[in-house]
């Protein structure tokens, strides 16, 4: 495991704290029984969704109108299922289009923070990767 991994590990454990128990033994067994690499220069950077740990938080910021700024955050699953405000709904697309009022595709309009990569991503790239419905 190399020096980035841990950290990656690291970041997600304090990301999402109902894994970092898990996540937080894995790095001292890594370190405590010297599996640590040193990273190769054609080393494939992780590819978004590896190991993706469900529920990720997804968020829409208004851009348009009385609502500009305002920032909309919700969890989903891997069912594609999200939670929004204590509500849950059956897909994105239903859950942006309560919060918009008007009709989206919830794949475009909520977007995620892979813990892996870093990079915001729309939701419909989880379902690319097959990692939701």
């Amino acid at each position: 495991m190399t020096t980035e991994e841990i950290l990656t590990l690291t970041r997600l454990a304090q990301k999402y704290p109902e894994y970092s128990r898990v996540l937080l033994d894995l790095i001292e067994r890594v370190l405590t029984n010297g599996h640590l690499q040193q990273p190769e220069t054609t080393q494939k950077a992780p590819a978004a969704g590896d190991a993706m740990p469900f529920p990720i938080e997804v968020f829409h910021v208004f851009h348009k109108g009385e609502r500009t700024g305002e920032r909309i955050t919700g969890k989903l699953f891997s069912n594609a299922t999200l939670e929004v405000r204590g509500r849950l709904f059956d897909s994105p697309s239903g859950a942006g289009s309560h919060i918009a009022g008007c009709q989206v595709n919830g794949l475009k309009w909520w977007l995620y923070e892979d813990p892996l990569s870093g990079q915001v991503r729309p939701v419909g790239y989880l379902r690319q990767r097959g990692l939701i419905r």
